[in-house]
């Protein structure tokens, strides 16, 4: 939840900055085409900020939109199977929903990795359970002090 609130204040944070730098150009004699262009935006972009005022664009900012998540009534079953089975993989939590909730909407995996994980930072539910790779890479080694052999091949 907290990298939500840091790219929104980063993205306002822009936003203002992007207001003073047309401002600025414009007051040095800049057209709207000519700071577009210095700016990478489209002029209609440019339009729009220089008619805001301040005010305007700081209650702009500080409107925010909520829209509700798809999976947002099966947050409290995804704690507690959180709680229990910390160790459990956002595809397994997705197949005992399909299996507790019959009317549960279709959603991509992603979606459900996205909401669990959601979930796993607001109630500091962290995986736990899982031990380091089997597999790592080697250490460099000198050129012909090693070799691959596929076992599938002989000659």
């Amino acid at each position: 939840m907290n990298r939500t609130k840091d790219a929104y204040r980063h993205q306002s944070n822009n936003r203002v900055i992007m207001w003073y730098k047309i401002r600025e150009l414009y007051l040095k004699g800049f057209n709207k085409s000519q700071i577009a262009f210095q700016l990478g935006l489209h002029r209609s972009t440019v339009r729009r900020y220089l008619k805001m005022d301040e005010d305007t664009l700081t209650a702009k900012l500080q409107h925010r939109r909520r829209y509700p998540r798809i999976l947002d009534k099966y947050e409290s079953y995804v704690c507690d199977v959180l709680s229990q089975y910390r160790f459990l993989s956002a595809s397994q939590i997705h197949d005992w929903m399909k299996e507790q909730y019959p009317d549960l909407p279709v959603v991509f995996g992603k979606t459900v990795y996205n909401f669990v994980e959601t979930v796993r930072r607001k109630y500091n539910l962290n995986k736990e359970g899982l031990s380091k790779r089997v597999y790592e890479k080697m250490p460099d080694t000198p050129y012909g002090e090693y070799a691959q052999m596929d076992f599938g091949e002989s000659r």
